[in-house]
């Protein structure tokens, strides 16, 4: 900045430093090896600015952030638009006729002006804030505004440029940016979800605190907007919700593009779910967790209970096995065929060992008809050979 300084001798200063004190400017500038103060008539103020912060439906701009209206379809939207005017080193008391413009900018530059408001509001003190309010005011999509604030003390006996004003087309926190749907010959596309139980959540355990994640793919979302998604979780076998605790995360995401997909997690308690098949339910809200619809007013969700690539089994648990000790156990204890077929005594008119689990074409077969047959073949035999033998002497 520069000021004048009337009782300055010798010319031009390179100044070090400068303080403020209400009326009064200090300039220290470098005198050899000493700082002289020269300089302490009263001047007109440095200090006297004004700071603008723009608001539109309770969003608030900042140095950082714009305010971001989203017209969707349509071409403009109607708006009131309130300006913070935060303001230093004014007269105390004094009565400032602010002017307030809302203008439309383009690179820089201001293509036009949209609104203008001028009020009359006192400085309660040096330093504070007032409000400049601009009342349904037509914002048309893909433009950018900006607010400038001018504030002018017009008292008769007020101090020879007792003013301040912020007019600055590159001030994010005075700017509005409205963004939506582009005009396009085509009908927009509705959106879709789809959703894919991972490969690893495809079977889990029978116990408490298992992790399902499902993949969530989508299409035709609008780039730029804030959506969110999350879930159910449904018994196949009964079509409806399951009868267990559990807990799916809401995942809040923009997409930068229309296609993508997000993971959803669930976390439930599968302990008593030994053998059953549940199914991932999925839908998409939008930022404030209303439903999304498509252009036929028809929930945008994915709730296919016969899907398989939403489908996950929850495994059979080891089953524990009650022996009921008045009974003879069955499991894998082996029995001695003595014990089942007792050994007859000696006298008995047959004796032959049992035979059990072999097939009657088994070599050693000897079942009692074979032995009773090779008794007699042998039998036969023998009586043959006496026959022989009579005959020999005979002859």
């Amino acid at each position: 900045e520069t000021f004048e300084f009337d009782k300055v001798e010798n010319g031009t200063f390179d100044v070090d430093e400068i303080n403020v004190t209400g009326d009064y400017v200090y300039a220290i500038v470098p005198d050899g090896d000493n700082f002289t103060v020269v300089n302490t008539e009263p001047q007109v103020s440095s200090s006297r600015d004004l700071r603008t912060t723009v608001v539109v439906d309770d969003q608030e701009a900042s140095d950082e952030a714009p305010v971001l209206i989203d017209a969707k379809e349509q071409k403009s939207v109607v708006k009131t638009v309130v300006d913070k005017i935060a303001y230093e080193g004014l007269t105390k008391g004094a009565t400032y006729e602010v002017t307030g413009v809302l203008n439309e900018v383009s690179e820089g530059k201001v293509v036009k002006e949209i609104a203008k408001a001028t009020e009359d509001k006192v400085a309660e003190t040096e330093d504070g804030v007032w409000e400049m309010i601009f009342e349904n005011v037509t914002l048309e999509k893909g433009k950018t505004y900006v607010v400038f604030e001018k504030a002018i003390n017009k008292a008769p006996d007020a101090e020879e440029g007792d003013e301040a004003a912020h007019e600055n087309p590159n001030a994010v926190s005075q700017t509005i940016v409205v963004t939506g749907v582009e005009d396009s010959e085509e009908e927009p596309k509705d959106p879709v979800i789809s959703t894919s139980v991972s490969k690893e959540s495809k079977e889990i355990e029978a116990e408490k605190n298992q992790i399902v994640i499902d993949t969530v793919s989508y299409v035709n979302l609008i780039p730029g907007k804030t959506y969110m998604v999350t879930g159910t979780l449904m018994d196949k076998a009964t079509g409806g919700d399951i009868a267990a605790e559990y807990s799916c995360e809401i995942v809040r995401f923009t997409p930068e593009t229309p296609n993508g997909s997000v993971d959803v997690k669930f976390t439930l308690d599968a302990s008593k779910l030994a053998g059953k098949k549940l199914v991932v339910f999925e839908k998409l809200l939008d930022e404030n967790g209303e439903q999304v619809v498509d252009s036929k007013d028809k929930p945008v969700v994915h709730e296919d209970i016969n899907d398989e690539a939403q489908t996950f089994l929850v495994k059979e648990g080891v089953k524990e096995v009650f022996e009921d000790p008045t009974k003879p156990t069955s499991t894998s204890t082996r029995v001695k065929d003595s014990e089942v077929n007792p050994t007859p005594k000696k006298d008995s008119a047959v004796y032959q060992p049992a035979t059990y689990g072999k097939s009657s074409s088994q070599t050693g077969d000897e079942s009692p008809m074979a032995i009773a047959m090779m008794m007699m073949l042998m039998a036969a035999m023998a009586a043959g050979g006496i026959e022989v033998r009579r005959r020999r002497k005979g002859n």
